[in-house]
């Protein structure tokens, strides 16, 4: 993207357009298609619907996956889509597709390996953590979850 935006921006001076135009254009564009694709994501939806009133999720990865299919039954999502994880071994490469997205609705999830034997979770399965960012900088972007606020 790096030479997208260096050409653009090229074509632009060339086109007598004032300096930068371009690259605030393509700022401006990139970041209301990331408001859109939050707005519109049902598996980011998923997550705030399991978030509701709380800061911290922590379970394994199987029982996310029921859950946030779960709350796609119960709340009209479509999980059929080719984004929406269709099982559980599919989980974390979907997270990893929208991590920049949950971290500007203020989410922080990390997937990993549980190595304890403290009988928490079961040993050596995937456990996702999901915290809250609690940061007054950082303001909702999906307008049902302003609606809610």
């Amino acid at each position: 993207m790096a030479d997208f935006t260096v050409y653009g921006e090229a074509i632009s001076r060339a086109l007598g357009y004032p300096e930068k135009s371009f690259v605030e254009l393509f700022k401006a564009t990139t970041e209301q298609k990331a408001i859109e694709t939050i707005e519109n994501h049902p598996l980011v939806r998923a997550i705030e619907i399991i978030m509701n009133n709380q800061n911290h999720y922590e379970k394994t990865v199987l029982k996310f996956f029921e859950e946030i299919r779960n709350a796609a039954a119960e709340n009209s999502l479509n999980p059929n889509q080719s984004f929406f994880p269709s099982t559980a071994n599919r989980v974390r490469g979907a997270i990893e597709r929208i991590s920049s997205y949950l971290r500007k609705l203020g989410y922080e999830i990390e997937i990993s390996q549980y190595t304890r034997m403290d009988g928490v979770h079961p040993r050596n399965r995937f456990v996702i953590y999901i915290d809250k960012i609690v940061d007054e900088s950082i303001s909702p972007i999906s307008t049902e979850s302003a609606e809610t606020a």
